[in-house]
C-alpha cells in the first residue's frame, strides 16, 4: 500500500515538474500568469527590514553551505549504511540533475533583483538543495518521536520555507523556478522512497523484529 500511493506521488510530481518545464520552455502564458501573480503577492510585504532578513536567510542558505550540513548529516548517520548511501546518492543525484537542467533550460533571472545573484534560474539551486535537506532529515529522524527530534523538524520546516519565500521576495527566482525546484525533489524522493527507501525500512524493522524476538527466548 505504501509503495503504491509512493509510485503515485512520484508520476504525480513529474507531471507537475513536466508541466512547468514545458510551460517555460515554449514561454506558455499560464507561466507568466502565474509568475506575475505570486510577485505581485509577494512585493505587498516589501520594507527595508524584511528585505534585510530576507538577504540574511538567502545568503547563509546557499548551495554550498546546505550541502556541507549534508554531508555532516550523512557522516554522523554513516551506521545506518544502507540507508545513507541511498539518501547519498538521492542527494547528489537529483541536485546535480537541477544543475543540469539549468544548463538546458537557460532560463534568464528576473529583472530588477532586490539582491543581485548571478547564473541561470529553472530550477532553483537555493530551493532544491534545501528541500533534499530537509526530506532527508526527515527520513532519518522518521522512526523519532523524542521533543527534541520534533522540534528539530519543525525548525528545519520553517527555515526551508523562508528560503523558498526569499528567493521570490529578492526576485531571485521566479516562482515558477521554486515550483519546479519542489516538484523535481518530492518526484526524486517518492521514487527512491518507492524502490529503494521502503525496502530499507523493511529490513530494519524486520531486523528489529528480529532482536526483540530473540530477548524474549532468552
Amino acid at each position: 500500500m505504501f509503495k503504491k500511493h509512493s509510485f503515485f506521488a512520484t508520476a504525480l510530481f513529474v507531471i507537475s515538474f513536466l508541466f512547468l518545464t514545458i510551460g517555460v520552455l515554449t514561454n506558455a502564458s499560464v507561466i507568466h500568469y502565474l509568475d506575475n501573480a505570486l510577485f505581485n503577492l509577494v512585493a505587498l510585504t516589501y520594507s527595508p527590514w524584511l528585505t534585510t532578513i530576507m538577504i540574511y536567510i538567502t545568503s547563509i542558505g546557499s548551495p554550498l553551505i546546505v550541502t556541507t550540513l549534508a554531508v555532516v548529516l550523512f557522516i554522523l548517520n554513516r551506521h545506518k549504511g544502507r540507508k545513507t548511501l541511498i539518501l547519498f546518492s538521492f542527494y547528489f543525484s537529483t541536485s546535480g540533475l537541477a544543475l543540469l537542467l539549468k544548463l538546458i533550460i537557460h532560463r534568464q533571472r528576473p529583472s530588477f533583483q532586490l539582491f543581485s545573484d548571478t547564473g541561470l534560474s529553472f530550477p532553483s539551486g537555493h530551493s532544491i538543495c534545501m528541500i533534499l535537506l530537509l526530506l532527508i532529515l526527515f527520513s532519518f529522524l522518521s522512526h523519532r518521536k523524542d521533543i527534541f527530534s520534533i522540534l528539530i523538524k519543525y525548525m528545519a520546516s520553517i527555515w526551508t520555507f523562508l528560503l523558498l519565500v526569499s528567493r521570490i521576495y529578492l526576485r531571485d527566482h521566479y516562482p515558477t523556478d521554486i515550483l519546479a525546484s519542489i516538484s523535481l525533489a518530492m518526484a526524486s524522493y517518492f521514487f527512491i522512497k518507492t524502490f529503494a527507501l521502503d525496502n530499507s525500512a523493511d529490513e530494519i524493522a524486520s531486523n528489529q523484529g528480529q532482536s526483540v524476538l530473540s530477548q524474549k527466548k532468552s
